[in-house]
């Protein structure tokens, strides 16, 4: 993954600034945001958790805006399908309820280390 514009669905890997023994040395940070476009955050995985996480390829792909958090029931159980993308390729991800929690928490964490959106990418998300 190469260097891409921080702004909300952008993967992008970043440092760990301040790592405690056994914390990894980069993370992915996602930006997402709720389904009515409001409480941005960052999410932070770790490649390995970004490489596990499920993806599918919907035909709505093009009319979902990136980075929001749709929420659906798949097999009765509720998670998000997220739209991201990284200099290559747009994905599809799912994210559970659980999951979604574990990568806020760990970005509050790590608040050191959450990519800045620039004040123009920021107005158009």
């Amino acid at each position: 993954m190469s260097k891409i514009t921080v702004k909300n669905g952008a993967i992008i890997i970043v440092p760990n600034k301040n790592p405690v023994f056994g914390a990894n040395d980069t993370y992915i940070s996602i930006w997402v945001e709720d389904l009515d476009g409001k409480n941005e955050r960052a999410i932070f995985l770790t490649e390995r958790e970004f490489e596990k996480l499920p993806s599918v390829d919907l035909w709505v792909k093009k009319d979902m805006v990136v980075g929001r958090l749709y929420p659906v029931k798949l097999n009765n159980k509720s998670v998000y399908f997220v739209k991201g993308f990284d200099s290559k390729v747009e994905y599809v991800f799912i994210l559970t309820e659980k999951k979604l929690k574990a990568f806020e928490n760990r970005a509050k964490k790590n608040k050191e280390d959450i990519p800045k959106k620039s004040f123009w990418a920021d107005l158009r998300d």
